[in-house]
């Protein structure tokens, strides 16, 4: 993970964040390598993560972003309320 991102990891744990909403698509990063992280952080064990997406995904492709516990949704953008 690059450096802005260990900063913004370390936030997060600091302030004990219960959700954290993320894009699909990250510059510089995967889904799974940002799951791997917060995974492997203890501090971090609790943090449900909900995913947000523009690009329609495949449901093997959802499969696995559910194979971690942590995941608790995926929003298909655009949405309406």
């Amino acid at each position: 993970m690059g450096e802005v991102n260990i900063v913004l990891k370390e936030r997060y744990a600091k302030q004990n964040t219960a959700l954290l909403r993320c894009k699909i698509m990250v510059p510089g990063l995967t889904t799974k390598e940002i799951l791997r992280e917060v995974e492997k952080d203890g501090r971090l064990s609790g943090m449900k993560i909900l995913f947000l997406t523009a690009v329609h995904l495949q449901e093997a492709e959802e499969e696995d972003l559910f194979a971690f516990k942590q995941v608790v949704g995926l929003i298909e953008k655009p949405f309406s309320v």
